[in-house]
C-alpha cells in the first residue's frame, strides 16, 4: 500500500494538469500497482515450485539410495529397515507354515493372517484329549482290580481269586465282578483309548496339511493369464477361404 502510494505521488508530479490531469496519474498509479502485485505473485509461485521440485529430487535421491545399498549389501538404519519391510508385501512360504502347525497347533493359521481358524482347530484337538482322559480314567478302574486277582508263580500267572470289587463311576457305586466281566471292560476301554489316540493324530497332522494348502492358495497366481478364455474368431484358409468360429485359449505354465 505505502508503494502504490509512492508510486501515485511519483505520477502527480510527472503528469500534472488538474482534475483530469490527477485521473490520469490515479489510473497509471492503479496500473502500477497491479503490475506489481502479479509480479509478486508470479515469484512466490516459482518459489513453491523450486521447493517442491527440490523435495521431489531430495526423495528421488534419497530411494536411489536405498536401492543402491540394498543391492550393495550395505548395512542401513533401522529406520530404513523398518520402512523397506513394511513397504514389501510379506510372501507365505507354505513349508514355514506346515512346519509352524506341526509344532504348535493353530501358528500355522496365524502366519497365514486366518485367526478365525484357530478355535476349530483347538476344538478338533480338544474332543479327543478328552475322550483318552475319560477312558484312560475307566480303563485304570477296571485293570487295578483285575491285576489284583493274579499272583506270579515261577514266571507264570497263578489265580488267586475269581471275582474283585470294582467301582463304577457312572452310578458311584462299588460291584463286585468276576475276571471275564472285567477283561471285557479293560478291552473296551483300552480300544476306545487307543483309537482317540489316532484321532488326535490325525487331527494334528490335518491342522498341518491345512496350514500348508492355506499358505499355497494365498500364493498362487490368479491373474487373468491362467484362465480358459472362449472367443469367436475369423480365420482364413486356403480351402475354405474365410470362415468364422470359436478360439479356446488354454494356457500352460
Amino acid at each position: 500500500m505505502l508503494n502504490t502510494f509512492r508510486t501515485y505521488r511519483s505520477v502527480r508530479k510527472i503528469a500534472p494538469g488538474g482534475f483530469f490531469g490527477a485521473k490520469k496519474a490515479a489510473l497509471l498509479a492503479l496500473m502500477l500497482a497491479a503490475s506489481c502485485l502479479f509480479a509478486s505473485a508470479q515469484r512466490f509461485n516459482t518459489d513453491s515450485l523450486n521447493t517442491l521440485t527440490r523435495s521431489a529430487v531430495a526423495l528421488k535421491i534419497d530411494t536411489v539410495k536405498v536401492d543402491s545399498l540394498l543391492k550393495k549389501g550395505l548395512p542401513l538404519s533401522r529406520f530404513q529397515k523398518a520402512l523397506n519391510a513394511f513397504s514389501k508385501p510379506k510372501k507365505l512360504i507354505p513349508k514355514k507354515a506346515f512346519l509352524y502347525s506341526i509344532v504348535v497347533p493353530g501358528l500355522g493359521q496365524a502366519y497365514n493372517k486366518q485367526a478365525w481358524k484357530i478355535p476349530f482347530v483347538y476344538a478338533g484337538i480338544g474332543v479327543p484329549i478328552y475322550f483318552i482322559n475319560y477312558f484312560k480314567i475307566r480303563y485304570n478302574d477296571y485293570i487295578v482290580p483285575l491285576e489284583s486277582c493274579f499272583r506270579s508263580d515261577n514266571g507264570r500267572l497263578v489265580v488267586v481269586k475269581p471275582t474283585a470289587m470294582v467301582y463304577r463311576r457312572a452310578n458311584d457305586t462299588t460291584i463286585e465282578l468276576t475276571i471275564d466281566q472285567m477283561k471285557q471292560a479293560v478291552d473296551f476301554y483300552s480300544r476306545n483309548r487307543d483309537f482317540n489316540y489316532i484321532v488326535l493324530l490325525a487331527v494334528w497332522t490335518l491342522n498341518a496339511v491345512e496350514a500348508n494348502v492355506a499358505a499355497h492358495l494365498k500364493t498362487f497366481d490368479e491373474s487373468e493369464t491362467l484362465t480358459w478364455k472362449l472367443a469367436p474368431t475369423v480365420e482364413q484358409s486356403m480351402v475354405a477361404g474365410q470362415w468364422a468360429g470359436l478360439k479356446l485359449t488354454v494356457p500352460i505354465r
